[in-house]
């Protein structure tokens, strides 16, 4: 069995970067009072790796709903470059997009690390995730023995 621990997070002292996005919408998704979806990419990816998906998804769910995809901090169209990148803070970011968009609930589908920041979402905020898919992620905690040798560099 995998148990997870959190540890509380002071939301307040985190610094929210302004997520770009795209909308993936149809006549019949605009208030019709559905949670929507928010895609989230993997490391290195961006928002326009959900195109296909995104369109997919808007045209051809029974429950119509407002679909958007997101590039996540230091990532894609996101120009508020920032060295921190903790899973916390970009689910703080979410949160903040949510707000901004003004969804208070959202199913949460996220790639790898977008998986990651989407578990993290829910575990902060589980009143604002009314639904979680996670695809492709490594269920374990990373240490400095398992990065050791894993060399990262800011260009």
């Amino acid at each position: 069995m995998y148990l997870h621990t959190t540890q509380e997070i002071d939301t307040n002292s985190i610094s929210h970067v302004d997520l770009k996005y795209i909308e993936f919408t149809t006549d019949e998704t605009v208030g019709n009072g559905r949670d929507p979806v928010i895609l989230l990419h993997g490391l290195l990816g961006q928002k326009r790796n959900f195109a296909s998906l995104g369109t997919s998804l808007a045209l051809q769910l029974e429950h119509k709903r407002r679909i958007f995809a997101v590039d996540l901090r230091n990532h894609g169209d996101s120009t508020d470059w920032r060295s921190e990148m903790s899973y916390s803070q970009m689910a703080e970011d979410i949160r903040q997009f949510m707000d901004n968009v003004g969804i208070e609930k959202a199913v949460l589908i996220g790639h790898s690390m977008g998986g990651k920041c989407a578990k993290a979402m829910a575990l902060t905020y589980p009143d604002r995730v009314s639904g979680l898919i996670v695809l492709d992620i490594s269920p374990v905690r990373y240490t400095e023995d398992t990065l050791l040798g894993m060399q990262f560099k800011i260009l």
